[in-house]
């Protein structure tokens, strides 16, 4: 479904992603993994269309996104759940999720996702009438989730899921991801959490200074003594 070809993005002098390629396909789930500043938030804003390459491609369905906005690649499928959140914390839980639906027409299919959001997130059906930002950190994250859901994806980024979570709220929120995994909804998640993110996905690259320095399957990966020790504490 999505394959980035030899992707440079640089901002001013700095290159921040050197010759990056990775694929996801139809109905996986897959991790680009990495410390901070290795470049993977900037490799999902450019897939969204937020920044533009220096070198290299982006595709969707075979078909290159070249110049496409940010808006034409959402109408295309693609949905974003960003780094911190960035909900609208004057507006209730309800009225953040809805707004995941602007531009859509099909009314009934967007009272059919609400109602799903809801259902994979109960407590944001309790707090549904609350300001966003009244909500907990780990409520934000499912409702920024939920949000991104709204749109009816057919590719979901998902950045840095568990930043600044506590741990059972981490927990929380990756079992959900997970049961969209298990849905067969196609991700590509961003993470420095990695033991979360490879419990879940399939194929994971790690990156490091914008570089890919490993890739693999979740159970190779897991089983290189490198990755373990750099990322998974060496257990």
């Amino acid at each position: 479904m999505l394959r980035v070809t030899d992707l440079h993005v640089r901002y001013g002098e700095m290159e921040a992603v050197r010759g990056v390629s990775f694929e996801v396909r139809a109905g996986e789930a897959v991790a680009i993994l990495g410390a901070n500043g290795a470049g993977k938030t900037t490799i999902l804003k450019t897939v969204m269309g937020l920044v533009a390459p220096a070198a290299g491609s982006v595709a969707l369905d075979g078909d290159p996104l070249g110049g496409a906005t940010t808006a034409a690649r959402a109408r295309r499928g693609i949905a974003w759940v960003p780094e911190g959140r960035r909900l609208f914390p004057q507006l209730t839980v309800e009225e953040n999720l809805r707004a995941g639906a602007h531009g859509r027409r099909d009314r009934d299919g967007v009272r059919r996702d609400l109602d799903r959001v809801l259902a994979l997130f109960p407590v944001l059906q309790e707090r549904s009438r609350q300001l966003a930002k009244t909500l907990s950190g780990g409520e934000q994250q499912m409702c920024a989730i939920g949000r991104a859901l709204m749109r009816g994806p057919r590719l979901l980024l998902v950045d840095e899921a568990s930043l600044g979570l506590a741990p059972i709220l981490v927990g929380r929120v990756y079992a959900t991801i997970g049961a969209l995994v298990a849905e067969g909804l196609t991700m590509l998640l961003v993470e420095q959490n990695a033991r979360q993110a490879l419990g879940i996905v399939s194929r994971a690259y790690v990156l490091e200074a914008g570089r890919v320095v490993h890739a693999g399957t979740r159970e190779a990966l897991l089983a290189d003594p490198a990755v373990r020790n750099a990322y998974l504490g060496g257990s």
